[in-house]
């Protein structure tokens, strides 16, 4: 009885480490950020939701334009509409929803957007430019077709874009 309960203390203690992950720093993480493996960025990229650090942003726009990765450009977009900041994150936003067709891509976009502005009476025009043309060109999924009919019914997005 005291051998196996030595054993499996032995056990716990040496095993410990390999399930516990280590904490990254800030840092590392920016690192992450612009040069790692697609699951590295989405890692990151919870790390800046998490900690809503605006000062990542510019970073964060970067990876949203130049990633191939339909997830981990759901996660730019999402981390973005967690920081909230308007301004670089919306223009990005809309860019990605004009430039990419992926469907689950613009819908995180599109909450993204709503995540941003969800305080307002109203969204900034870039915004309702960028809702405008999901509405015109992105609504065949039944997914961005919902939120967008919810989305018109708060900001009055269905105005065809100038």
């Amino acid at each position: 009885m005291k051998k196996s309960i030595a054993l499996a203390i032995a056990i716990l203690l040496f095993s410990v480490p390999v399930f516990a992950q280590e904490k990254k720093s800030a840092d590392e993480y920016k690192t992450l950020l612009g040069s790692g493996t697609d699951l590295e960025r989405i890692e990151a990229l919870e790390f800046f939701a998490q900690e809503k650090d605006k000062s990542q942003i510019p970073a964060i726009i970067e990876v949203l334009r130049e990633t191939d990765s339909p997830k981990v450009a759901q996660k730019a977009a999402i981390t973005l509409g967690r920081i909230g900041e308007k301004g670089g994150s919306t223009i990005a936003l809309k860019d990605k929803i004009r430039n990419d067709e992926n469907p689950a891509v613009n819908y995180a976009c599109i909450l993204a957007i709503f995540n941003i502005h969800k305080k307002d009476e109203d969204v900034d025009p870039v915004a309702k430019e960028a809702l405008s043309f999901a509405n015109q060109f992105r609504s065949k999924d039944v997914f961005i077709a919902d939120i967008l009919k919810k989305l018109d019914a708060k900001f009055s997005i269905t105005a065809t874009e100038s």
